[in-house]
């Protein structure tokens, strides 16, 4: 449970990174079609730097989450557990897609705009 609500938050900090970075990620991506790459590929890269993000964020909360409850378990309620890799996995994947396609989603208006529009804009 303690995973889920980790994920969760997770997915809502990831959500307001790719809202907060629009502007940075128009530019950027004007500059690379500019210079002659087409929508796949950036659709591509963006997909991939999101879902690496969202990789490390659910490693780093599921890992967090499994140590706290571990401590509340032995600390609390004075009960071992056995430490399990399986739900850190899960975590870690399910936070990992779920940003890669929330980023993709949220990139895609972005590549539909010319590049000379996108640059005169921020000029």
């Amino acid at each position: 449970m303690a995973a889920l609500l980790c994920v969760a938050g997770g997915i809502l900090v990831m959500a307001a990174s790719v809202v907060m970075t629009r502007r940075h990620r128009m530019r950027e991506l004007a500059i690379l079609k500019a210079q002659g790459a087409v929508s796949s590929q950036l659709l591509y890269m963006l997909t991939f730097e999101y879902a690496l993000l969202g990789g490390v964020a659910g490693l780093v909360g599921s890992l967090s989450a499994a140590v706290v409850a571990q401590l509340l378990a032995y600390r609390l309620f004075e009960v071992q557990v056995e430490w399990q890799l399986l739900p850190v996995a899960v975590a870690c994947a399910t936070t990992s897609l779920l940003t890669g396609l929330t980023g993709a989603a949220a990139s895609r208006g972005l590549l539909s705009r010319p590049a000379l529009e996108i640059l005169r804009e921020e000029g």
